[in-house]
């Protein structure tokens, strides 16, 4: 069984000047809405932007969260919106989990996939 933390690095695949001069863009890449940041202002940057595409999933992963909240608020008078607020506690704090691992990989200057979710998956080209 393979660990879900030892993720692929692709760290060798970016200059080093690009790490050094990105590594603050990198890391606002993972504080959820904050993502526009890079997107916008370092959209030159190879590793800002891999940083970048891996903030928008997990961000996508946050509005899942406010969704199931906004479901499950109003059905706690009928009981039934109690299981929802526990998944969506459950799934919060899994995406609270990956802002860290994400800010973590930056602020080290590595580009590595997160965890549970397959270096495949990208949104920006």
């Amino acid at each position: 069984m393979a660990n879900i933390f030892d993720t692929a690095d692709h760290t060798a695949e970016y200059e080093e000047k690009d790490i050094q001069d990105n590594k603050a863009m990198a890391i606002l890449a993972h504080l959820s809405i904050l993502v526009l940041i890079p997107l916008i202002a370092a959209k030159e940057s190879k590793f800002a932007r891999f940083h970048t595409n891996l903030g928008l999933i997990v961000f996508f992963g946050d509005l899942i969260t406010l969704v199931l909240t906004a479901i499950g608020t109003p059905l706690t008078a009928v009981l039934i919106g109690f299981p929802i607020l526990f998944l969506a506690m459950i799934w919060g704090v899994a995406m609270l989990v990956l802002h860290v691992f994400g800010i973590v990989y930056a602020a080290k200057g590595q580009a590595r996939d997160l965890p549970v979710i397959p270096g495949n998956w990208k949104i920006l080209k």
